[in-house]
């Protein structure tokens, strides 16, 4: 059975990812990351609580589209929240929550 998804927000190429921001509580821990994004006068911020893989990061960076969607009827291993990346390539990260 396919995995089911809602869309919570998305950020299309008219987007920019200007500042992205990493915290742990120690070594071996879950990723907090903040994340800011511009577009002409508008600034939104997302903040993506216990990631559990650091390409998050690079990821962001580099997206020429992000979508965060969570999880519809389904236990996930590693969070509800799903991080989606597309650039050349599309890649998917996972964390417990936004906000």
């Amino acid at each position: 059975m396919e995995e089911e998804f809602e869309i919570l927000c998305e950020f299309d190429e008219s987007w920019d990812v200007v500042e992205v921001r990493a915290r742990r509580k120690s070594s071996g821990c879950p990723l907090d990351v903040s994340v800011k994004l511009v577009r002409q006068l508008e600034t939104s911020y997302l903040e993506l609580v216990n990631c559990h893989d650091y390409h998050v990061i690079e990821s962001l960076l580099d997206a020429e589209k992000i979508q965060i969607s969570r999880s519809v009827g389904a236990q996930l291993e590693f969070g509800s929240i799903r991080v989606a990346c597309f650039d050349e390539t599309f890649s998917e990260f996972y964390c417990d929550e936004i906000c």
